[in-house]
C-alpha cells in the first residue's frame, strides 16, 4: 500500500468518526497524522528485516543485485578496451618512430627491456617503477626502439599472491618528474581485517619528510623496519605510502615499492633447544623441499648436509644455520616474520609441516640495510657464519633450583626426603668444592588460613637465592620446614598460591637456570575455587608467568591410596584424576616437547627418594663439568630415557620399577638449554643474518619435535581488547548455564536475522580469524555447545577464565613486551603464543 492510498483509507475512516470528530479538522487532522505515523513505522520495520528465502522482496533484491553487477562489469569491461587502444596506439607510434629514425650506419635499436620485476609479497594492482641498464644499441631488425627511461609495470595478484606483470607503459616525456610531498594525515592507521594496516621495508628504503622533494634521497631506513601506513596515494605516477613507527601519527612519506606488506601478526622463534637440531636456512624452496623429500628415506644426506653446515660451508642450497647457542632475546631481539609458506607431508610419519619462507628481523639485519648477499637466488655463494664460543666462561654457570612444597600434614615423609635431599647434594659439591656453584630457593605452601585454626600460613618463603651463609645457616632453613600440625579444610591445597611467589618472589638474578619442583600430594585449588588466594589463577595463568620469566616447571605428584579415598569418601571426586587433569597443563615452558609432569606412584615416599637421588647424580656430575669448563652435552634424541619424556606428552609414570631416569634425564635437557642461553648471552649471539629465506618448521632428523614456535605479536590495545571481548562471551555462556540467558539466541536475536549458527570465534576480535589457528572453543557454535555435557562446559569456561586472567597479568607487566624499533614512537608487542589464545 503507499503512503497516499493510505492517506484516502485514512481519511475514508475519520469520515466514518462521530460528528463531534468530524467537526474538528485539528482533531482529525491529528488522527490522520497518527495512523500516518503508526503506518510509516511499521513499514520501516519491515523493511529492516531481511527478506524471505524465497519472497517476492528477496527476489527484487537479488535482481537489483544482478544489474548493478552487470553495469559495473560492462563499466570496467570499456575501461580495458580503452586502455587496450591506447595501448595500440602508443605501440604504433613508437613503431612509426623507430622506422623513420632508422640509420644503419649509427645505431640500432634497443634490446628487449629488463625482466619485468616480481615484487614479493605484493597483494593487488598498483605500479612499481624498473630503471633499466643503460645498453649499448646493437643491430637488430626484430626489434623495436625504445628509451632507457624509467618504466612504469602495471601488476594484479595473481593465484598464489605473487604479482604477475602485465605490458609496460610509458610515461609521458613532457611530465616533469618529482614534486614537493604533502603533510601527513593525522588519525589512525588504515585497518587491514581487523588490524592495523603494517609493512616491512625492504633494503635502501627512503623515508622522506612534509615538504621534501620526493626525487630527494631521504633517510635510509634499517632492511625490515616495522612501519605503519596511515594512507596509500598516487604520486608522481607511483603509489606512496604515509608511514609512522607507531599508531600514533604518521612521519613521512615512502614509495610503496621500497616495502612489503607484513599482513600476518604471525612470526616464528626458535623452540628451545635441549631435544632438536639446530635449523637450517634455504635460498630457494625447492632447495629445501628436495632435502626433505629424502629426510625419511636418507638420513646420511641429512646429517652430512649438517656437517658441513656446522662447520659454515654451504651445501644443499644452504644459506644459513641457527647459531649453535641460543639467542638472549633480551639483549638481541629477534622475530623472524612469515612472507610465504607451503605445506609439506613426511609420508613415512605421517606429520604434517610447514615449509616458511621468513625473513630475519635482528639487530645485525636492521644494521646492515643492503644485505641481500643471502638472499633467494645465490644458493651454494653464501659464506655461513661459523660461531667460535668460549666455553671457558661457563666457569661462572651458576644453577639454581626452587622447590615448592606441600608442608600440609600429609606431606610429613616427603618433606623429611627432600630436606635429606638438599642436604645431601650440599655435602656432595661441597666436598667436590663445588658448593658455591649451586643454590637452592624453599617456598613452603599449604592452604586458606581463614577457614582451619593452626594452619599457620598460605605461603612461606624459607630460603631465597644468593644467600652466602654458612653450612650451618643452610641447615637451619632447611630444617626450619614442618608439616602442619592440624589437618586443612580438603584435600586440595593452594599449589598455584607457592607457584605465583615462587616466580614472582625468589630472587632468580642469582642463578643462571630457573627450575621449579612442585612436590605435593594433592591437587590444586584452581578457577572458581572460593579458598583460593586468587580464584582467577590456574594452570594457563601460571604457565603465561612461568613463559614471561623463563622459568621451566617440573612436578613430582605423589598419588597416594590416602588422597584418592578420603576425596571419594567426603567429596565424591578422585584427587588423582583432577590433580593429574591441572598439573599437566603446566608443561610446555622450557622445553616443551618433554614431559614434565610425573606420577609417583606405589610406595611414593621411597620412589621419591630415590628420584631425588637419581636427580642429585646427575646435576653433581653436571657441575663438575661446568666447573672444569666443559659444557653439558646435548641430550641424544634416540636415548630411551629422552624419548620416554617426548611419548609421553601428558605425563611419565614413576615408580619401583621405571621413572627416576627421565626425572634426572629431563633436568640434564633443562640444564643444557640453560646452558646454552647463558654461553649465547656471553658471546651476544645473535638470530640467523639472511635477507629471506625458506625453513621448515619440523626437526629434519625427527620430524616429531618442533624446531620453530609460532608466536603472534599483540599490542596492549589488542590484548586488552581480546580481555574485553572474551570475558562477554563468557560471562554469556555462564549465564546460559545458569538459565537466566541464551547467548546464540541473543547473538541471533541481535544479528536480526531469522537463522544463525555463529560460531565463537566469528564473535571475537576480526584479527584473530586471519590465523592459521582455530581451537576447540573457537569452532564452537549453539549445536556444538548444547550437545556437550555440563561438566565439559565448565572445564572449558574454567579454563578461558583462567586464559583471560593471564592476559590481565601479561598487559600490566613489563616482562616479555618489546618494541618494534628503538626509534621514537614504536609501540610495544607481546609475542604471545598461539597456545595461549582462546
Amino acid at each position: 500500500m503507499s503512503r497516499w492510498t493510505f492517506l484516502a483509507a485514512a481519511l475514508v475512516a475519520a469520515m466514518a468518526l462521530p460528528a463531534a470528530a468530524q467537526d474538528d479538522p485539528d482533531a482529525l487532522l491529528a488522527e490522520i497524522e497518527a495512523q500516518l505515523s503508526a503506518y510509516e513505522a511499521h513499514v520501516e520495520g519491515l523493511e529492516a528485516q531481511p527478506p524471505a528465502p524465497g519472497s517476492e522482496r528477496a527476489a527484487r533484491a537479488e535482481i537489483a543485485r544482478i544489474e548493478t553487477r552487470l553495469a559495473t562489469l560492462a563499466q570496467e569491461r570499456a575501461e580495458v578496451a580503452a586502455v587496450i587502444a591506447v595501448r595500440q596506439a602508443e605501440f604504433a607510434r613508437a613503431v612509426a618512430v623507430a622506422t623513420a629514425g632508422w640509420d644503419e650506419a649509427a645505431a640500432a635499436p634497443v634490446p628487449a627491456p629488463a625482466p619485468l620485476i616480481e615484487p614479493v609479497g605484493w597483494q593487488g594492482e598498483g605500479t612499481v617503477t624498473t630503471v633499466p641498464e643503460p645498453t649499448p644499441h646493437a643491430q637488430d631488425d626484430s626489434a623495436t626502439a625504445q628509451s632507457d627511461l624509467p618504466h612504469t609495470e602495471t601488476v594484479i595478484a595473481s593465484g598464489d599472491g605473487r604479482a604477475t606483470a602485465l605490458s609496460p607503459v610509458t610515461p609521458d616525456p613532457a611530465q616533469a618528474p618529482g614534486g614537493t610531498l604533502p603533510a601527513v594525515p593525522t588519525g589512525a592507521p588504515i585497518s587491514l581485517d581487523g588490524l592495523p594496516r603494517r609493512v616491512l621495508t625492504l633494503p635502501d628504503a627512503p623515508l622522506l619528510r612534509p615538504g621534501q622533494d620526493m626525487r630527494e634521497t631521504g633517510e635510509i631506513l634499517p632492511t625490515f623496519t616495522v612501519l605503519y601506513v596511515f594512507d596509500e596515494r598516487e604520486m608522481d605516477g607511483e603509489p606512496w605510502l604515509a608511514v609512522g613507527e607507531g599508531v600514533n601519527g604518521a612521519t613521512g612519506w615512502m614509495p610503496a615499492r621500497a616495502a612489503e606488506d607484513w599482513k600476518s601478526m604471525l612470526i616464528m622463534r626458535f623452540a628451545n633447544t635441549g631435544d632438536r637440531s639446530r635449523a637450517l636456512f634455504f635460498a630457494e624452496r625447492e632447495a629445501l623441499h628436495d632435502i626433505a623429500y629424502d629426510a625419511e628415506f636418507d638420513p646420511a644426506r641429512i646429517d652430512a648436509a649438517y656437517a658441513r653446515a656446522e662447520l659454515g660451508q654451504s651445501t644443499e642450497g644452504i644459506v644459513s644455520i641457527e647459531p649453535s647457542v641460543a639467542v638472549d632475546t633480551d639483549a638481541q631481539p629477534y622475530f623472524m616474520p612469515i612472507t610465504d609458506f607451503e605445506r609439506f607431508y613426511f609420508e613415512e610419519s605421517g606429520i604434517d609441516a610447514l615449509m616458511l619462507e621468513l625473513a630475519s628481523i635482528n639487530s645485525t639485519s636492521r644494521q646492515n640495510r643492503a644485505d641481500d648477499q643471502v638472499a633467494a637466488g645465490q644458493a651454494g655463494s653464501a659464506v655461513i657464519t661459523y660461531e667460535t664460543i668460549d666455553t671457558a666462561t661457563l666457569e661462572d654457570f651458576r644453577v639454581g633450583v626452587g622447590f615448592v612444597i606441600d608442608t600440609t600434614r600429609s606431606m610429613g615423609p616427603y618433606i623429611e626426603r627432600a630436606q635429606n635431599f638438599v642436604l645431601a647434594i650440599e655435602d656432595r659439591l661441597d666436598a667436590a668444592d663445588l658448593a658455591d656453584r649451586f643454590d637452592f630457593a624453599l617456598v613452603g605452601y599449604r592452604d586458606n588460613t581463614s577457614v582451619v585454626e593452626g594452619v599457620e600460613y598460605l605461603t612461606r618463603v624459607y630460603r631465597d637465592f644468593g644467600r652466602s651463609d654458612s653450612a650451618d645457616a643452610l641447615r637451619r632453613d632447611v630444617m626450619a620446614m614442618k608439616p602442619a600440625q592440624v589437618s586443612t579444610r580438603n584435600w586440595r591445597e593452594d599449589a598455584f598460591a607457592g607457584l605465583q611467589d615462587a616466580i614472582l618472589q625468589l630472587d632468580w638474578g642469582q642463578v643462571d637456570t630457573r627450575i621449579v619442583f612442585l612436590i605435593t600430594d594433592a591437587s590444586p585449588r584452581s578457577v572458581g575455587d572460593e579458598l583460593a588466594r586468587d580464584a582467577r589463577l590456574g594452570p594457563e595463568s601460571i604457565l603465561a608467568m612461568a613463559e614471561q620469566n623463563n622459568i621451566a616447571l617440573m612436578v613430582l605428584h605423589m598419588q597416594t591410596e590416602d588422597a584418592r579415598r578420603i576425596s571419594l569418601s567426603t567429596e565424591d571426586y578422585d584427587d588423582h584424576q583432577l590433580g593429574q587433569s591441572l598439573y599437566r597443563r603446566l608443561q610446555g615452558t622450557g622445553i616443551g616437547t618433554l614431559a614434565t609432569y610425573f606420577q609417583v606412584r606405589g610406595d611414593s615416599a621411597v620412589v621419591f627418594e630415590r628420584t631425588l637421588d637419581r636427580v642429585a647424580s646427575e646435576v653433581a656430575r653436571a657441575l663438575g663439568l661446568l666447573a672444569g669448563g666443559q659444557a653439558i652435552a646435548r641430550p641424544e634424541l634416540d636415548d630411551p630415557f629422552t624419548a620416554a619424556l617426548m611419548a609421553n606428552p601428558s605425563g611419565v609414570t614413576v615408580d619401583e620399577t621405571q621413572g627416576d631416569r627421565q626425572v634426572a634425564r629431563a633436568v640434564v635437557s633443562e640444564l643444557f638449554r640453560y646452558q646454552q642461553e647463558f654461553l649465547g648471552e656471553r658471546a651476544r649471539v645473535e638470530a640467523p643474518d639472511f635477507h629471506r629465506a625458506w625453513t621448515l618448521d619440523r626437526d629434519l632428523r625427527d620430524p616429531e619435535v618442533r624446531m620453530l614456535e609460532v608466536y603472534s605479536f599483540m599490542t596492549r590495545e589488542h590484548l586488552g581488547d581480546l580481555y574485553a571481548e572474551l570475558s562477554v562471551i563468557v560471562e554469556a555462556l555462564d549465564a546460559q548455564e545458569s538459565g537466566v540467558g541464551d547467548f546464540f539466541e541473543d547473538v541471533r536475536i541481535q544479528s536480526g536475522q531469522a537463522t544463525i549458527e555463529p560460531s565463537i570465534g566469528e564473535l571475537l576480535p576480526e584479527y584473530l580469524r586471519g590465523l592459521p589457528y582455530r581451537s576447540f572453543f573457537m569452532n564452537l557454535d549453539r549445536q556444538s555447545w548444547d550437545a556437550l555435557p555440563f561438566q565439559q562446559k565448565e572445564e572449558i569456561l574454567d579454563s578461558v577464565r583462567d586464559k583471560l586472567n593471564s592476559y590481565r597479568l601479561i598487559f600490566q607487566t613489563e616482562a616479555g613486551w618489546l618494541r618494534l624499533s628503538d626509534r621514537p614512537g614504536s609501540e610495544e608487542v607481546y609475542p604471545l603464543p598461539l597456545a595461549f589464545l582462546p
